[in-house]
């Protein structure tokens, strides 16, 4: 069943269709009954407002947009009291493809001055050729010259599909980079650096930088034997996530800037495959782990897993991933897939590592990632739970006096059904179904943390 639009729900708050008032003044007491209807302008602003605010936090970077911003698109035709508040929302994230884009851009700003803190987040992409290879951005020189302190409300900066050769780290670009002091997020996607140095002049170059978001970062050289020193801007790093491939030399870089006294990074998440030949599965993913431990408090783990056996499941696994050092760690996230042959028997091992006194938090959710045969995948699942011991093994690895300060319900097991593209078509009955064994299975197993009233177990949907 399709969403009501918000035109709907705002006809039906305001007591009927939304008429035109000229139209009204031609039946009796129109003109009373449309003033009676009228809401001020200041309420639909503010439920425009509302409803670019729910598009912003449901907004996860996909590369679709998110089915919300057709309905605010939709407002821009209603009217202009409607179309000015829309259309300011629909600047919050802006694509920057070539050069005219932004002299466009450029344009648009000194126009509409208003628009300038409107502008939230910007992508810089470069593309991909007939050969599937990245594009140069020379048009970041174009945009940091340009729109140098005219964006003050800008978070984030995307930048995907690229190659980041040495013109485009001019000393200028650089310089009118730190102008921008107000973004906090800088997130790269199948990006190519010449070198690792050019990485890290990029971190330098972004002032109020707190959060890295790597997902598929090579270099052309390899790892350099002499790294440079922290840049001051980059001490103010308080996240990072990688997702699968990370070049070496970009991850040792990160390592070098953990080890820093004055790096204070708490929130790490890495995103790998299982089995994987790339950094993140191997030593290197525990090097980063091991030198955030110093101020680590949440850190959160992704695994996407092809159908292997379980043999293979816990060689990939156990030997890699140890929490022992993070002292401080509060939160511990695990999202992994499900497989057609799941052994979940590495889930307590990865979990007895931990040596923190301070955890209040340990989420678990199982994901559908495949595309094909997710009904089969689900009853794998909770029948692998219902005959083997893996969630009691988790049981009695936090039942222990160290997890003695997890709070109420603050241990979490979830199936994502979302995740899988035959279980989103399941019937109300069969979700229902779903989630009264899941509990059964839960509550049945993992008897200790359901006394303490630790648990909470529901199917996301």
């Amino acid at each position: 069943m399709s969403r009501p639009s918000l035109r709907t729900k705002l006809e039906t708050q305001s007591g009927g269709d939304m008429r035109d008032p000229d139209a009204e003044s031609h039946t009796p007491h129109g003109p009373q009954r449309s003033q009676e209807r009228e809401l001020p302008v200041e309420v639909w602003e503010r439920i425009i407002d509302i409803l670019a605010a729910e598009n912003k936090r449901e907004d996860n970077y996909h590369w679709t947009a998110h089915p919300g911003w057709a309905t605010l698109v939709a407002c821009t035709l209603v009217c202009k009291a409607w179309y000015h508040r829309s259309w300011y929302h629909l600047h919050w994230q802006i694509s920057l493809r070539k050069r005219e884009q932004i002299v466009a851009l450029a344009r648009l700003l000194r126009a509409e001055p208003k628009l300038r803190a409107g502008v939230e987040r910007i992508t810089i992409a470069g593309g991909l050729n007939r050969d599937q290879h990245r594009l140069p951005i020379p048009h970041l020189a174009t945009f940091a010259a340009m729109l140098a302190c005219k964006l003050p409300g800008v978070r984030e900066l995307l930048i995907r599909h690229a190659e980041w050769g040495i013109t485009d780290t001019r000393h200028q670009t650089v310089s009118n980079l730190y102008t921008f002091r107000s973004v906090q997020v800088l997130k790269l996607i199948n990006v190519t650096f010449a070198s690792p140095m050019l990485f890290g002049r990029l971190l330098a170059a972004l002032p109020s930088l707190t959060w890295v978001h790597c997902s598929v970062v090579r270099c052309l050289k390899d790892e350099p034997q002499f790294l440079p020193p922290l840049p001051r801007t980059t001490r103010e790093l308080a996240a990072v996530t990688l997702c699968e491939p990370i070049d070496p030399a970009i991850l040792a870089l990160l390592v070098r800037y953990a080890e820093e006294d004055a790096c204070v990074l708490q929130f790490l998440c890495l995103e790998m495959d299982v089995p994987s030949q790339f950094t993140l599965a191997s030593k290197k993913g525990q090097q980063l782990l091991d030198s955030s431990r110093a101020h680590l408090r949440f850190f959160v783990l992704k695994m996407y897993m092809d159908d292997i056996s379980p043999d293979v499941q816990k060689a990939a696994l156990e030997p890699h991933i140890d929490l022992a050092r993070a002292l401080k760690m509060e939160r511990l996230t695990i999202y992994c897939s499900c497989v057609h042959n799941p052994d979940f028997s590495w889930l307590s091992k990865i979990i007895s590592t931990i040596e923190s006194d301070a955890m209040h938090e340990v989420d678990i959710v199982l994901t559908f990632h495949k595309k094909d045969h997710d009904i089969h995948r689900l009853e794998a699942l909770l029948e692998r739970f219902e005959q083997h011991g893996d969630l009691t093994a988790v049981d009695e690895v936090l039942a222990r006096p160290r997890f003695m300060h997890i709070k109420q319900r603050g241990v979490g097991l979830f199936i994502d059904l979302a995740s899988g593209l035959e279980l989103r078509s399941l019937g109300r009955d069969a979700v229902e179904r779903v989630e009264q064994r899941w509990q059964e299975i839960v509550m049945r197993k993992m008897t200790q943390l359901l006394e303490r009233g630790m648990l909470r177990c529901v199917p996301q949907i």
